[in-house]
This record gives C-alpha cells, structure tokens and sequence, in this order.
C-alpha cells in the first residue's frame, strides 16, 4: 500500500543542468501482501558499439533480457529495431532458442546478429528491442557508430542465417526422408 508520486524538479537556472528528450522510469516492487507478482522488466544492450569497418565477417550482437523479478521470462516475443536518423534501417527478430546469436536455450536472454549489409554507411545507428508477449515492452539497446564506410564490401558475400529448425521425417517404407527446416533470408 502507499501513494507514489513522481515530480520533475526541473529548473532552467539550474548551473549545469543536463536535460534530453527521453528516457524511462521502470519501478519494481511486490505488493505488501506478496499476492501480485513481481513486475516483468525488459532490458537491452548492443554489442560491439564501435565498429570501425563493416566486413563479411562482422558481428554485431543485440542481447535482452526479460525477467519477472529475478525470473527469467520465456517463450517471449522480441524484435529488435534499427534506426539512423528516425529513418528505419532493419528489424530483426530475438531468439531465446539457444542458436544463432543466443547461447543459451531457455534462459531469459533473448538475441540476434543485427544485419551488416544495412550497416556499411558511416553514422550512428539506434537500436531499440520491443517485446510483445508475454507483456508488451519496450527498451533502448544502445547505439552502434559505424566510423568509416567500407567501399570494398560485397553483401554479397554474407552468409545467410543458420537454419535452426532442421527436421527429419523418415519413410522405411518407402526409403525415403524429408528434411524441413524455414528459409532463412539471404541478403
């Protein structure tokens, strides 16, 4: 129980004063009576966050994380967003399925490799993560700078995602297999 107040005691004569056109306030807490569930948090980091180049074999990493209390949340819904300038450059989807970018099944940490054929230009880019199951949230992840553009760099040559979902069925009758997997997009 109790009465929350939040007041911005901003003072333009204030020496020093930083002020910015955003930010997030996230309060965690249990209800007195433990019958409410502690809050699910979302955060979100990008790394590296300074690349001097891109190349074919560059990787640049989005993690979030999505607990409630000190519980990981699975079985989430999680994108990440990719902005230069307010203009969208890409959206990737995170996984918590162990492959790829994710190094762990099932533990709360939600991940992708952001897409380098849509980074090779010398400027900052936002990224942001918005989950939209179990809760809808959303987090900033940072920002990348990419210094100089590389004029040799083919996309081409990048490698499409690993295929994470290979399944096999086996017909003995007729001797014959069927493999399953979803096309991965190929840049």
């Amino acid at each position: 129980n109790g009465t929350w107040t939040l007041r911005n005691e901003y003072n333009s004569s204030d020496v020093g004063f930083v002020s910015s056109d955003g930010g997030s306030i996230a309060v965690t807490g249990r209800a007195a009576d433990n019958a409410t569930e502690a809050p699910v948090v979302l955060t979100a980091e990008v790394s590296p966050r300074k690349v001097d180049k891109i190349f074919v074999n560059t990787t640049i990493v989005v993690y979030a994380r999505l607990l409630r209390g000190h519980s990981p949340v699975t079985a989430g819904k999680l994108f990440a967003t990719v902005k230069s300038d307010a203009e969208l450059v890409a959206t990737v989807d995170l996984s918590d399925n162990g492959a790829g970018a994710d190094l762990k099944i099932r533990d709360g940490t939600y991940s992708a490799y952001l897409p380098i054929d849509k980074l090779n230009e010398a400027r900052d880019f936002s990224v942001s993560v918005t989950s939209l199951s179990p809760v809808s949230r959303v987090a900033p992840a940072g920002k990348v700078t990419v210094d100089k553009v590389n004029a040799g760099f083919n996309r081409q040559q990048v490698p499409p995602a690993k295929v994470i979902d290979l399944r096999v069925t086996v017909n003995a009758m007729d001797q014959t297999a069927m493999l399953i997997w979803t096309a991965m997009e190929d840049p």
